[in-house]
């Protein structure tokens, strides 16, 4: 059986530790507990890393060792990537307000996975 290619973006990661979010944090929290129960192979992208690096220390630090002990693969975002996104944008399919989230869908569609996880997208 295949097992599905999931990208998860960065608020998925923030909303583990968002206090002020109960609903997205406690499901967010079942998504990982549950995660070994799904034939999945868990993807980001070094965007999703350098979204974090800007978070405050003290978030920071939590978010980094928590995508670590996940053991996500990590996906670069190359000029494929940046064109792809550019794309989108210049078509209107991604509105340019949302330029930060083109990269995201973009990655994951160069790199031929299943399904985007994210609270925002």
């Amino acid at each position: 059986m295949k097992r599905i290619k999931y990208y998860l973006e960065t608020t998925v990661f923030n909303f583990v530790f968002a206090e002020d979010e109960p609903v997205k944090r406690e499901v967010t929290k079942k998504l990982f507990k549950n995660w070994d129960n799904i034939n999945a192979e868990m993807y980001i992208s070094d965007l999703v890393i350098t979204e974090i690096n800007r978070a405050p220390e003290e978030i920071k630090t939590k978010l980094l060792k928590f995508i670590g002990q996940q053991n996500p693969v990590l996906l670069e975002i190359d000029e494929e990537v940046k064109e792809l996104a550019d794309r989108y944008i210049s078509a209107g399919i991604i509105p340019e307000k949302y330029r930060n989230d083109a990269p995201h869908i973009a990655v994951a569609v160069v790199n031929d996975l299943d399904v985007i996880i994210s609270w925002n997208l």
